[in-house]
């Protein structure tokens, strides 16, 4: 697993983990916390690389931002008001970065990307011009 459920102890406390979730929960939210940032990173990036990795092969970044959108889950579901502003500052900033790197992958060079099937990288190339310009008189 991507993130495990003792390293969510660097997002919130145990204690207060244990009060409003049980262990099967928060592992559940995990694995969605990693298919969304999958959702956003699956058209330029190798999400079967980037999400099998473990340990510290694994972008820290991404470990980081995944623990925030599950934590931000575990405290939606579990109603627990004491917590949710500071989870859905967390949550908006992972989104925020996530939806960046999406559309420049600039953000993030040392992710994988996706390659073909001759193992060359697919770049996604976009084209596009200004609106055309014109004077009224």
């Amino acid at each position: 697993m991507f993130i495990t459920y003792d390293e969510m102890s660097t997002v919130i406390y145990q204690y207060s983990l244990t009060e409003i979730a049980t262990q099967t929960d928060v592992e559940y939210q995990i694995a969605a916390a990693v298919q969304e940032m999958t959702s956003y990173l699956y058209p330029q990036y190798d999400t079967d690389e980037i999400f099998s990795a473990v340990g510290d092969d694994r972008n820290p970044l991404l470990v980081e931002f995944g623990k925030s959108i599950a934590i931000y889950y575990v405290i939606r579901v579990c109603n627990s008001d004491y917590l949710f502003e500071k989870a859905q500052l967390y949550y908006d900033n992972a989104i925020a970065w996530l939806t960046k790197v999406a559309e420049n992958n600039a953000i993030a060079p040392n992710l994988p990307l996706k390659k073909d099937e001759d193992g060359e990288t697919k770049i996604k190339n976009r084209y596009a011009s200004n609106p055309k310009f014109t004077h009224t008189f």
